[in-house]
């Protein structure tokens, strides 16, 4: 599970990257400088709004919201690799729930849009808001995106999985209400 996880934090950082690298690049050819380098840097430092993401878990994945998901709900927050992201273990193996939030905005969003499998836009989450094929993906002003996926088997949900992009998507509306 955890090499699932980590490959999802890979693939997400380094769409992020591409995004950041293809802003920085258009903005360079249009002569503009101002900050794009910093942008990128703040980004992958996982500093300032993001840091938020090492504490989400505990916060938001509470046993009540966990039992709302999943049928057996038993399992606990694990700390994530790094400063901006956590997860939630099933005791069930296979399953986990994984936070990651990211110091990108919109374009880094836009970016990695085409390579979702099966996205759904979801209103109402941030500024603009996707159902992926494993949660939820969610940008909210210049420097505010929000990663909420599930991972398990889909017989071990109670709730559709619109149901659940709601669900993971009031988390990103709380953690895009931190400072």
């Amino acid at each position: 599970m955890k090499k699932q996880l980590s490959a999802t934090a890979a693939l997400v950082l380094t769409l992020g990257a591409l995004a950041a690298c293809s802003h920085a690049a258009s903005s360079s050819e249009s002569g503009d400088t101002s900050g794009s380098s910093g942008s990128s840097a703040a980004s992958t430092a996982g500093g300032g709004w993001a840091a938020n993401g090492a504490t989400a878990c505990e916060k938001y994945l509470t046993p009540d919201v966990v039992a709302a998901i999943w049928i057996h709900p038993g399992g606990h927050v694990k700390a994530g690799d790094d400063d901006h992201s956590c997860g939630y273990q099933s005791d069930n193996s296979g399953r986990s729930i994984a936070i990651m939030l990211a110091n990108d905005g919109p374009d880094s969003f836009n970016g990695g849009y085409k390579y979702l499998v099966n996205p759904v836009p979801l209103a109402n989450v941030g500024d603009k808001a996707s159902l992926t094929a494993n949660g939820v993906v969610a940008v909210n002003g210049d420097d505010r995106t929000c990663h909420v996926d599930v991972y398990g088997e889909d017989a071990a949900l109670k709730v559709s999985r619109e149901t659940l992009g709601q669900m993971l998507g009031g988390i990103c509306n709380k953690l895009f209400a931190l400072p």
